[in-house]
């Protein structure tokens, strides 16, 4: 957890202010502030100290029990709690959050059962008006690979992603995050990612109760009519009943 914390610890001025403004500005009479937000795939945490300085009430949810520790050590004040849970079966009562948020791609971890079954969850443990900002890949991806640096507390972090398709089917893709410092390897992560097509996601999103409310690019606060062909896409859904 340590080092993938470290190795996704860039500057994060321009998400906190656009997950802030929609968190502040849409969902039940924009008065999401005031009530518990839950993250899904939270990871180590850092979506959640950002949302947290910004004076939102969270709760995390992560699979893994070493990433939910070290969110859990690293909570601010106003940081619920972080719990060990499969997304697609969320341990809260109905209606406990005004608003919830999955970023990074975390979704696409699930299949495309698994994203139904998660999305009727998001409907079971929403409010009523409630949002899900969905940070996601649609489509295919629109990039194969990417580098970046980072230096942590002395440490220079050398981070390459890539994703490759698996085989014949359209959906399937396999992500490799490789981290080493200077030619000392780190941490090595080999996942199977599903990316569904738009009317995939359409219908996994109907299937489950909600609609779509609003389309963005990443960190673009303007809304776009309709989602990319492919890559990477924000979606924010509604609870409407």
């Amino acid at each position: 957890p340590e080092i993938y914390d470290a190795a996704f610890s860039w500057d994060p001025t321009i998400e906190s202010e656009f997950y802030g403004n929609l968190l502040r500005n849409i969902g039940r009479r924009g008065k999401t502030s005031r009530n518990r937000i839950v993250e899904f795939g939270c990871g180590t945490g850092r979506i959640l100290r950002m949302l947290s300085q910004l004076g939102f009430s969270c709760v995390g949810i992560d699979i893994s029990p070493r990433m939910s520790r070290y969110a859990y050590r690293r909570r601010p004040r106003n940081l619920v709690d972080v719990v060990v849970a499969d997304m697609a079966r969320v341990p809260a009562r109905p209606e406990t959050f005004a608003a919830a948020i999955c970023t990074l791609s975390s979704i696409n971890y699930l299949s495309k059962k698994g994203v139904v079954s998660h999305l009727k969850e998001v409907n079971r443990v929403l409010v009523r008006g409630g949002v899900y900002i969905i940070d996601f890949l649609l489509g295919t991806p629109d990039k194969k690979e990417e580098k970046w640096d980072i230096t942590r507390e002395g440490i220079r972090y050398n981070i390459k992603w890539s994703i490759k398709r698996v085989g014949r089917d359209l959906g399937k893709f396999r992500e490799n995050i490789d981290i080493r410092s200077g030619t000392t390897p780190l941490l090595q992560s080999r996942s199977t990612t599903t990316i569904l097509q738009r009317a995939e996601f359409h219908a996994a999103v109907r299937e489950a109760g909600l609609h779509v409310k609003h389309w963005f690019k990443p960190f673009v606060p303007k809304p776009l009519h309709n989602p990319h062909r492919r890559g990477r896409t924000i979606a924010v859904l509604e609870k409407v009943a």
